[in-house]
């Protein structure tokens, strides 16, 4: 318990410090170098995803790039190829503790894409979202199949009064007898999914 605790409380700092810095670079007029491969001229922009072909963003030398997963050599610095083999780990240990936990893991992905990968605020909240997705399908694909493990739904044929009494009710029943006949449910409400997943998606095109 302590360990989750722990855990929480690293993820609230890191959002914190995230948004901190997220709101210090709105509030200044950075400028950012677009390399143009028109003309000689070097092109100044204020967000990198104006910047055709450089959409990443070296804070530092605030310079726009095209980032290169898992290379040493075609980035600003050498410092993005450990920046990338940390980040898979910690995405992949993100994804597995989110999805045991039935959340999403955008408090996780976005402060990690942001801090440790070096992506701006937008871009790291489209990878969130996007490794959202591909958990909740992994998770959707593991589970459609499987069946709710508790309080089972069974008719139960009562031999007392002649045999020809259905009963139904809900409990953590015993293996099945000649009286006895279960309904297994699965897994997933799907009512519950097809009730809240409209709104779900409208709140998020909303937002």
């Amino acid at each position: 318990m302590k360990i989750f605790q722990v855990f929480a409380a690293v993820i609230v700092a890191l959002q914190f410090h995230a948004v901190m810095s997220a709101e210090d670079k709105c509030a200044k007029t950075n400028q950012y170098k677009c390399p143009s491969t028109t003309c000689n001229s070097t092109i100044w922009v204020k967000d990198c995803l104006d910047c055709d072909g450089f959409l990443s963003t070296d804070a530092k030398t605030e310079t726009c790039f095209d980032r290169k997963i898992l290379n040493g050599k075609d980035n600003p610095s050498s410092d993005y190829l450990w920046r990338d083999i940390l980040g898979l780990v910690l995405w992949f240990c993100a994804a597995g503790i989110a999805t045991a936990c039935g959340v999403g893991g955008g408090g996780i992905y976005v402060p990690v894409g942001i801090l440790l990968l070096n992506f701006m605020p937008k871009p790291s909240s489209g990878l969130s979202q996007a490794s959202i997705f591909g958990a909740s399908l992994g998770g959707l694909l593991l589970n459609i199949r499987n069946k709710h493990p508790y309080t089972t739904k069974y008719e139960y044929r009562s031999t007392e009064r002649g045999g020809n009494v259905m009963e139904s009710c809900e409990m953590d029943a015993p293996p099945d007898t000649d009286n006895v006949r279960y309904f297994s449910r699965p897994l997933i409400d799907f009512d519950m999914a097809l009730f809240l997943a409209p709104m779900e998606m409208a709140g998020a095109v909303m937002g």
